[in-house]
């Protein structure tokens, strides 16, 4: 069913082969309780299914597998001696190496650094090398007191797979504690760039410049800091002592810097235009207190009641604030624009209108959180919007959305083939989409809620020819616009529609990201083989492609202490000191439907992918396992959550269709691929 390699060392789940010299009757018997222990696992019935898995043991040819299966059950259940009894019984065969690789985490994770020290050099000793076998011994080494060994084995961990993201971290920490801030910050910047989704490296980043006295360095890392949690209290003081230490040159030099920036910048001009046709839409850009922009040429100030009617300057710095009466007022240098309206249209005079808005604020709570310069094509409306702030409204045609959407959610440098199928893709999703915001007076939102729009800034050649070259065209099924969702890696199984009320939609079909004779796992997954998808890094499918996509984004982890994690749930549940993290019910891709957190003060079901990727610090995706960490009292310390993919898994797999594209698939091929029954129409 799944052979493949754990932690680098060859070891295999239930085998075809393991059944030769078994009888018929018994065969058939088995493979039904294999099926139904499957079953029972991914529904959370773990005692069940360990009784089924303790049966097979029973059966000679299914012994091993199952031992595997029932080890890997209470290990993930919190139940590390349990579990090591039964994978020592495991040592003696084929997969003694990688077996004796999981006893040195079982360990570990049990508060047993020596045990784990053992077993991981028993994994070397029988040629075990891998980059699981070295993080576990590096931990296993930090939980002995031995921060040389684990400095030695973490650098060793580097040395062989230099995209291990943890052991970057944790070097980061081995490095601050020696005082070697330069090594510190070199390590989390590593950490950092490979995989931003790690929150918890930003205001490492920020407190090592501080400490190696690089004050602007660490001002813009706190900013940083604030922008990904803007919550967070210590960025703010962080800042402050920055520009204290920095002193009044330092806070003069950003000034200047920002002043010159402002003047010097100038909005973009568009490369392309596309044909007249498209309908109009609105993005809602963001909501900020005070609004600086540009035109690329004159412009007109008009009010949504025609009261105000005044007449801008090409390349003049605005600046729209709110009064103390709650007014909307626009500034040019000295001249103050009063608006007894809730609404004005910043209107550029040229045949391709473009404005530019100073320090954009996007993806707040998320870590591409960023201030940012953006040109825009089209016009701009200005809309009060509660609690004192002024909302930013694009307002363009469908196509010219487009120009930016398609290089603003796929890289210009992959196959044209992976971007004509974006373009059809988003314009497929924004027909479905028109109008979900329109309650709130625009369109859809600049985010990934709909869909990320980076305005002019984010238009290149190669994303722009494939809008034009499919000018109109969208998946339609039975005659409807497709909801042509995507994600950037489905993890290497897509799923079908987990939104919403969950109606059933055709072309939306849970099935593995490969080809149909591509020997893969059989799904739903056993325990042994969810972690052998989960960790292993050779997996055959699409989305499995270092040319488009990062380590990351593909396999991830996150580690967070227990007082971390326990911070993040609080801001959903209320349910003091986190005992256990119970995965309850899984999606046949192996994707989590629901968990239950088990807290000192309740015990809380989370349902559904978004909320679940939420409550545990915005996971990649919900398609993942999670291990306890236990201190020497037997209590949780750390949780471990290791997984797969990046996003809902939901339709189009964004680095799948690269890979499609790579071996010569075109993009209709590649939307029915991904849209089961979808074939595509010109709309206009």
């Amino acid at each position: 069913m799944f052979a493949s390699a754990l932690l680098g060392c060859a070891v295999a789940g239930f085998l075809p082969g393991a059944l030769i010299g078994a009888g018929a009757a018994e065969v058939l018997a088995a493979a039904d309780s294999a099926t139904e222990a499957r079953r029972r696992f991914n529904r959370g019935d773990a005692a069940e299914a360990l009784a089924l898995y303790e049966q097979l043991a029973a059966i000679p040819a299914f012994e091993s597998a199952a031992r595997l299966n029932q080890a890997t059950l209470l290990k993930n259940a919190g139940r590390y001696r349990e579990a090591a009894v039964l994978y020592e019984q495991c040592t003696g065969g084929p997969a003694a190496a990688a077996v004796y690789a999981i006893l040195a985490e079982t360990y570990y994770l049990a508060a047993q650094p020596r045990k784990a020290l053992a077993a991981a050099e028993a994994a070397r000793a029988r040629g075990c090398g891998s980059a699981w076998m070295l993080f576990w011994q590096a931990r296993a080494h930090e939980s002995a007191g031995e921060p040389a060994a684990a400095v030695a084995a973490y650098r060793q961990l580097v040395e062989r797979d230099s995209e291990w993201v943890w052991a970057h971290f944790f070097l980061g920490g081995l490095y601050e504690k020696q005082g070697d801030w330069p090594a510190a910050v070199t390590a989390y910047e590593r950490a950092r760039e490979l995989d931003p989704s790690i929150t918890a490296v930003y205001p490492a980043i920020a407190g090592a410049y501080l400490r190696q006295g690089n004050y602007e360095a660490a001002v813009k890392a706190f900013q940083k800091v604030q922008a990904v949690d803007p919550k967070n209290v210590a960025a703010v003081e962080g800042i402050r002592t920055a520009l204290r230490r920095g002193g009044k040159e330092l806070e003069t030099k950003m000034a200047r810097r920002d002043q010159a920036r402002v003047a010097a910048t100038v909005p973009r001009v568009p490369a392309v235009s596309a044909p007249a046709g498209a309908p109009a839409v609105r993005v809602k850009l963001a909501d900020a207190q005070r609004v600086r922009f540009k035109c690329n040429s004159a412009l007109r100030i008009q009010s949504s009641g025609g009261a105000v009617d005044v007449a801008g300057g090409a390349q003049t710095v605005y600046t729209a604030e709110i009064s103390g009466s709650g007014a909307l007022l626009i500034r040019e240098e000295q001249r103050i624009i009063a608006v007894p309206a809730d609404a004005v249209k910043i209107i550029p005079q040229d045949s391709q209108p473009v404005f530019l808005i100073f320090d954009v604020e996007t993806g707040a709570n998320n870590y591409w959180a960023n201030r940012t310069d953006r040109s825009y094509r089209g016009s701009l409306e200005l809309r009060l919007a509660p609690p004192g702030r002024i909302r930013m409204i694009n307002h363009i045609d469908l196509e010219d959305y487009l120009f930016a959407v398609v290089p603003s959610e796929m890289p210009a440098g992959w196959p044209s083939e992976a971007l004509k199928t974006q373009a059809i893709a988003a314009r497929s999703e924004a027909f479905v989409k028109m109008g979900r915001h329109a309650a709130e007076g625009f369109d859809y939102c600049a985010d990934v809620h709909c869909q990320a729009y980076g305005g002019l800034n984010a238009e290149t050649a190669a994303t722009s020819r494939a809008v034009l070259d499919t000018f109109g065209q969208i998946a339609v099924y039975n005659g409807k616009a497709v909801d042509a969702v995507y994600c950037n890696s489905c993890g290497g199984h897509t799923q079908w529609n987990i939104f919403g009320q969950r109606a059933y939609i055709p072309y939306w079909t849970a099935k593995p990201d490969a080809p149909a004779d591509q020997p893969l796992p059989r799904f739903p997954l056993s325990p042994w083989d969810l972690e052998l998808w989960l960790r292993t890094e050779s997996v055959p499918v699409f989305c499995n492609n270092s040319t488009f996509s990062r380590r990351s984004n593909f396999r991830w982890m996150r580690w967070y202490s227990r007082a971390e994690l326990e911070k993040l749930i609080a801001e959903k549940y209320a349910v003091g000191h986190v005992h256990k993290i119970i995965i309850k019910e899984r999606m046949p891709s192996g994707h989590i439907d629901r968990v239950e957190i088990v807290g000192a003060k309740q015990t809380v079901s989370v349902e559904k992918e978004l909320a679940i990727r939420q409550v545990f610090g915005n996971l990649r995706s919900s398609m993942f396992n999670v291990e306890t960490v236990l201190d020497s009292l037997g209590n949780p310390a750390f949780f471990l959550f290791y997984g797969g993919g990046w996003g809902h898994g939901v339709g189009m797999c964004q680095t799948g269709a690269a890979t499609m594209a790579q071996e010569g698939y075109d993009a209709e091929e590649i939307i029915r691929f991904y849209f089961t029954g979808a074939t595509l129409e010109k709309k206009y």
